[in-house]
C-alpha cells in the first residue's frame, strides 16, 4: 500500500484511527474523515505530521451527501486520486468521468 492514497471515514477515534495509523504505518497516504475537525486536525498536525506521514483530514458526516462528495472531491484536488476507501459502517465513491457519488450503507442503527 505504499505511496497508496486510502480514505478512511470515522478516523477521529477507536477502529476509523487505528485504521488510519496502520495504513500511514505502512507508507499510504492517508485521508482522516470525521465529523470531529478539531480532532482530525490535531492528529493530522501533531501526530501523523511528526511521525513524517502524509496526511490530509477533512471534516464529513457520513450520513450527508455534500459531505461525501466535499471528502472525494477534496482528496482529488489534494492528492489526485485514492484507491481504496476504507470505513467500519459507510462507503462512498465519486465517479470522476460522470460525477455521479455512488454510496453504500451498512448501518444496523
Amino acid at each position: 500500500m505504499k505511496d497508496k492514497v486510502v480514505i478512511i471515514t470515522g478516523a477521529s477515534s477507536g477502529i476509523g484511527l487505528a485504521t488510519a495509523r496502520e495504513f500511514a504505518s505502512r507508507g499510504s497516504k492517508v485521508v482522516l474523515a470525521a465529523r470531529s475537525e478539531d480532532v482530525l486536525k490535531e492528529l493530522v498536525e501533531g501526530e501523523f505530521s511528526e511521525k513524517g506521514y502524509e496526511a490530509l483530514a477533512v471534516k464529513t458526516d457520513v450520513t450527508l451527501i455534500d459531505d461525501c462528495k466535499n471528502l472525494v472531491e477534496k482528496t482529488l484536488e489534494k492528492l489526485g486520486t485514492y484507491r481504496l476507501l476504507g470505513t467500519p459502517t459507510h462507503c462512498a465513491a465519486l465517479d470522476p468521468a460522470t460525477d455521479r457519488l455512488y454510496v453504500a450503507v451498512n448501518n444496523p442503527y
